[in-house]
């Protein structure tokens, strides 16, 4: 075996972390690659042995050595013909080293933005950190530019979106949020305050200024609270600067007179089609001094105000709370930290009498209605930036306050949350959560045979995303109305079953969406494409989890005896192929524009046979490039 911690031959490099003050423990953990060994891969391990084959068909390594307590590396499917992923051990718990024609290449890319947390995780399953190459399989960092997407490869991931943007600039979730208001009615989108983006709605603000005693103004792009005033008088907004100013909660809920928010971590593993995931343990994060609903005119009152921790630690004059009078000597209610777990406040709320259950239904739905506010736009940059629909995924921090009333207000969302553990609870849910992350998104085994067998320069091979027969299924269910539960294909088995697999996962994240308690939350999307469709159909009619995955096996079990094939998905998107690939789904597009759907259903789909079929000598001619203007769009596809 080797030891991810001496590894021969291989020189370190120091990274400055900037949200981690322990790094010297794992300086001497990353390994520097070079590119010399990676121009035409490793032809001494590029042969499959017979250990390799069935670790990657059926998940089987070689026992644990008698007397150890160590677990099995790979996390075997549920499913027949699908595919093992790596598992990533708990606090706690060790595993094994997988068969040396692999482990070595279980490489991940170290950026100097990846937290303690991450590190950690990564050397407790077995992998080397390395800072160059293209064999790696995922990376931890900042937000990409968009042109660097599309240099990845399909077995790499990465842990943000391409347009991930739209929901994490305060701007841009404001302007999605009030489309969505427009939509559906202020009556199911009232969880922002009031907002202006600045300084093209100063005359706005300007007639509405006096409604509200205090305003907030915002960067629309910062995060741990740099930029952030509190103001209460017009003269004080900028009048070029580029800034969000919102209502002022003036009546928040305080707990032993001081102000507090909650932050709430939120996984989503696929925007096409969308999963999002809530987890269980967040945090409540305190102002440092009590609370006065005044005019703001000193910056000792940022400290009142504000409740990010970045701020409030700076705090030289901390008040000490004294919470004898209601709860004894619990030290569990300690706010010296400036920090409470998520279960202390439900603990504090209970023996205060208040119900905390309902307070989070509420907080599920915000979360939920806010990614569907965005899926469109992240959807459509995955097929446009990502050569594999499985390489993103992303965590997302979104910071809630409650209200006198208990109505949690959403303030931000953060796409690269605070992972560095500012006391012990800190840490170790901060560990644990990125933990259950890695197990959900699931990092295949295949996928490291893939990067191992990589030669350097040569593109990877172009496979059909989609069979005659399922892209007629699509059609004659987005158009057609049909039932997109009948006649399953391969691929549909594939998206399902890539679904139960992840559900079965989570660890300690609840799965908001798909869902039955927000099933009727389906009418908010602006397209419901054939995916999406899908995994919400079946997850509603099949409620119960676990019923769910003994149908879903009984059912690809009877289709693999009449022979359905259940081949690997293909790694590449419809959308980045060649241009002469693309023909036909340019041109359903361009007569998608031109047809209304019942002439689409009359013209693309026969339903003489027993079996749809599309009919490919009606297909519109391509139409002059000077007609074709890039502006046009879809219009949204009628529920079912």
């Amino acid at each position: 075996m080797i030891n991810s911690d001496t590894i021969e031959g291989v020189s370190s490099i120091t990274i400055n972390d900037s949200t981690s003050e322990e790094d010297d423990l794992f300086d001497n953990s990353i390994e520097s690659t070079t590119n010399d060994t990676e121009e035409m891969g490793d032809t001494n391990n590029s042969i499959m042995t017979e250990e390799d084959f069935d670790l990657i068909e059926h998940g089987n390594t070689k026992p644990p050595e008698k007397g150890s307590n160590e677990l099995s590396p790979i996390w075997p499917s549920e499913f027949p013909g699908s595919e093992c992923i790596l598992y990533f051990p708990k606090e706690g718990e060790t595993v094994g080293q997988l068969p040396n024609s692999i482990s070595k290449y279980m490489k991940w890319k170290s950026l100097p933005s990846s937290p303690k947390v991450v590190r950690h995780a990564l050397l407790n399953a077995h992998f080397k950190l390395v800072n160059g190459g293209d064999q790696w399989l995922s990376c931890w960092g900042k937000h990409l530019p968009l042109e660097k997407f599309k240099k990845y490869y399909p077995w790499q991931r990465v842990n943000h979106f391409p347009l991930s943007f739209e929901i994490g600039r305060k701007d841009k979730l404001y302007l999605n949020f009030v489309n969505m208001q427009t939509r559906y009615g202020v009556e199911d989108f009232d969880y922002i305050p009031e907002s202006y983006i600045l300084p093209r709605s100063r005359q706005q603000l300007d007639r509405v200024f006096s409604t509200s005693k205090n305003w907030i103004l915002k960067p629309p792009a910062s995060a741990r609270g740099l930029g952030i005033k509190v103001i209460s008088k017009m003269v004080d907004v900028p009048r070029k600067k580029d800034l969000i100013c919102s209502k002022y909660i003036a009546n928040p809920y305080l707990i032993n007179g001081r102000k507090f928010d909650l932050r709430l971590y939120v996984l989503v593993t696929s925007f096409d089609p969308l999963r999002v995931y809530f987890y269980k343990h967040g945090l409540a994060r305190f102002a440092s001094e009590e609370y006065f609903n005044t005019n703001v005119k000193r910056p000792k009152y940022r400290f009142s105000h504000l409740t990010n921790y970045s701020i409030n630690k700076k705090n030289k004059k901390q008040v000490e709370t004294d919470t004898d009078g209601i709860f004894g000597s619990n030290s569990r209610f300690d706010m010296s930290s400036n920090k409470w777990s998520l279960e202390t406040l439900k603990d504090y709320l209970e023996l205060n009498s208040i119900d905390f259950d309902p307070i989070m239904k509420q907080i599920h739905a915000l979360v939920v209605k806010t990614m569907i506010s965005v899926q469109c736009q992240n959807s459509a940059g995955v097929r446009l930036h990502i050569p594999n629909r499985t390489g993103c995924y992303e965590l997302f921090g979104f910071d809630v306050l409650l209200d006198v009333d208990l109505k949690p207000w959403l303030m931000e969302v953060n796409i690269s949350p605070a992972l560095k553990g500012s006391c012990d609870m800190d840490y170790k849910l901060k560990s644990a959560l990125i933990v259950d992350i890695f197990n959900t998104v699931g990092f295949k085994v295949k996928d490291i045979i893939q990067a191992r067998t990589h030669v350097k320069k040569k593109p990877p091979a172009k496979k059909q995303y989609l069979t005659n027969h399922e892209r007629a299924k699509h059609r004659a269910v987005l158009i057609g109305g049909q039932d997109c539960l009948t006649d399953l294909t391969a691929q549909d088995y594939r998206m399902l079953i890539e679904t139960e697999e992840e559900n079965n996962r989570k660890g300690e994240f609840i799965r908001l969406w798909p869902s039955v308690e927000f099933e009727t939350f389906s009418k908010y999307f602006i397209s419901f494409n054939y995916f999406d469709r899908l995994i919400h159909t079946w997850t509603c009619r099949y409620s119960n989890d676990h019923q769910r995955v003994i149908y879903l096996r009984k059912l690809l079990n009877a289709s693999i005896k009449e022979g359905l094939k259940l081949t690997a998905d293909s790694p590449r998107n419809p959308l980045v192929k060649q241009k002469s690939q693309s023909n036909g789904l340019q041109n359903y597009i361009l007569k998608r524009i031109t047809e209304t759907p019942s002439q689409a259903v009359l013209k693309r789909i026969s339903t003489n046979s027993s079996q749809a079929t599309i009919n490919n000598e009606e297909l519109p001619p391509k139409f002059p490039k000077r007609n074709v203007k890039p502006h046009h769009r879809l219009e949204p596809i009628q529920r079912i």
